[in-house]
């Protein structure tokens, strides 16, 4: 039988109640995350490998530098043992694929996709999935990735290493770097696919899917489910949902009466601003007049604050539910990485033709002095003010929150925040950050001091406020709530 048009389309097995297949945006925000702390392992497995040698600068070009700067060496710029380079490759591989591995098995999840609200659970029964599944869905998702991001950096340590600088900064005709990349060329090919054009395979396989489920998906028999705002109605017992995560009724789902002891209905209608279900209660229950709170702790969309919110042209108002923290974080590091990725490439322009050109003619060197560097942080800040203002003002969010489904409002009104409310609330949250730029380099170590400690208290203070108000959102009386 045909499904009808307009009829949305969904897994086989239909989810718990406040769950619903996840998002392309949000499972491409979490990838984004996840790839950041991934990445940060690389580095840290690179560090290693140089403190034991497996890779190091060599002595004979660094002294051709010192007594000729303006002369490329002629002997390879890196000595490496790659033997020892390939171990930590591998390792890198095998903890890429093991972290993947029991995070999804224990937690569902890797931490970008928590941060999400995501889960990933077994695709016919909801459950988490085995560590042999697991593994195989790591290993399709990050470890090939993985493996070519480790193969890439051997192959330029073992060019950098084989060559002299001079061939592979300006490689000739039948030259050494020619005659090498010839004889690498494959390698290279294979591991620049599986870096850059393996996740874009898997982001097309997901998107194709109309339950959302990509090639790894498929490998681990695994699905991606997001959470859903809250619909207040009859639901059914966790026993009769197979792998929802909570040992309670799932968020904002009023059980039957009589079905849930302890649980009041009436003032579950009450709170909030919701409404009494519809739905008549059965013959001969009466709910009992005290509420008792589950044993384990309600999850923390049960206690996230309800929010008033508007919609479409008109500011139809809406209820939204406050974001959770890990939202609201991993929003605030995507947006970081943006603003930091645009001011770094601004700097790299000007350091190429501007401050380049205010150097002596016969001078290889920069112009970047204490006074060029504070006027550059200053640019940093102007490009911060452009990023997050206009962003809250007008769009009621950053690219990132926007991208997360987050709304930033007035938390009494529910609508934009004005222009002065938004600075005020970007001086308040990134005022010290900006600053660690402007100040004069003595001054700049304490100052990275403070601003770190300042977001760590902003954390703080959002996570105990009982509306999820940071200093920042008390300082303007605007929320962060989640749109769906």
């Amino acid at each position: 039988m045909a499904r009808p048009p307009g009829v949305p389309t969904g897994p086989v097995v239909p989810l718990p109640p406040g769950l619903r297949v996840a998002s392309i945006a949000a499972r491409l925000g979490a990838w984004v995350v996840d790839s950041l702390i991934l990445g940060v392992v690389f580095v840290i497995v690179v560090l290693a490998a140089a403190a034991a040698g497996a890779i190091g600068v060599n002595a004979e070009a660094e002294r051709q530098l010192e007594l000729a700067p303006a002369t490329l060496p002629t002997v390879a710029p890196y000595v490496a043992n790659l033997p020892s380079l390939a171990a930590f490759a591998v390792f890198f591989v095998l903890v890429s694929v093991g972290f993947a591995t029991v995070l999804v098995a224990r937690f569902r999840g890797l931490p970008g996709q928590l941060m999400f609200s995501l889960q990933v659970g077994d695709a016919e029964t909801g459950r988490n999935l085995g560590l042999r599944r697991a593994a195989v869905r790591a290993v399709v998702s990050v470890g090939i990735p993985s493996a070519g991001a480790a193969g890439f950096l051997f192959s330029i340590v073992a060019l950098e290493s084989s060559v002299p600088w001079s061939e592979v900064v300006n490689p000739q005709p039948g030259g050494a770097a020619e005659i090498w990349l010839a004889s690498w060329a494959a390698p290279i090919l294979v591991a620049m696919l599986a870096l850059f054009v393996w996740p874009v395979v898997l982001l097309i396989s997901t998107a194709a899917s109309r339950t959302h489920r990509g090639l790894h998906d498929v490998a681990g028999r695994s699905q991606v489910v997001g959470r859903v705002r809250a619909t207040f109605g009859y639901g059914h017992p966790v026993e009769q949902m197979p792998g929802y995560p909570y040992g309670a009724w799932p968020a904002g789902v009023l059980p039957p009466p009589g079905a849930a002891p302890g649980f009041d209905h009436s003032a579950a209608a009450a709170t909030g601003g919701l409404d009494a279900p519809s739905t008549p209660a059965g013959p001969g229950s009466s709910p009992p007049t005290e509420a008792a709170p589950a044993p384990d702790g309600p999850p923390a969309l049960e206690r996230a604050p309800l929010w008033t919110g508007s919609r479409g042209a008109d500011d139809t108002p809406v209820r939204l539910r406050g974001a959770t923290i890990g939202r609201r974080t991993g929003a605030y590091l995507v947006d970081t990485v943006v603003v930091y990725m645009v001011f770094a490439l601004i700097q790299t322009i000007l350091l190429m033709t501007v401050l380049k050109s205010a150097a002596p003619a016969d001078s290889t060197q920069v112009a970047f002095d204490e006074r060029t560097s504070i006027l550059i942080g200053l640019l940093g800040g102007v490009l911060q003010v452009v990023y997050f203002v206009p962003g809250w003002a007008i769009w009621r969010g950053t690219v990132a929150q926007r991208l997360m489904h987050l709304d930033v409002g007035d938390a009494s009104t529910g609508k934009k925040l004005g222009w002065m409310d938004a600075f005020l609330r970007w001086a308040v949250m990134q005022g010290p950050i900006a600053l660690i730029a402007i100040v004069p380099q003595v001054a700049r170590a304490p100052m990275v001091f403070v601003a770190t400690a300042w977001v760590f208290y902003l954390h703080y203070s959002t996570q105990t406020n009982r509306n999820w108000q940071g200093l920042h959102d008390r300082f303007v009386n605007s929320r962060v709530a989640q749109e769906v």
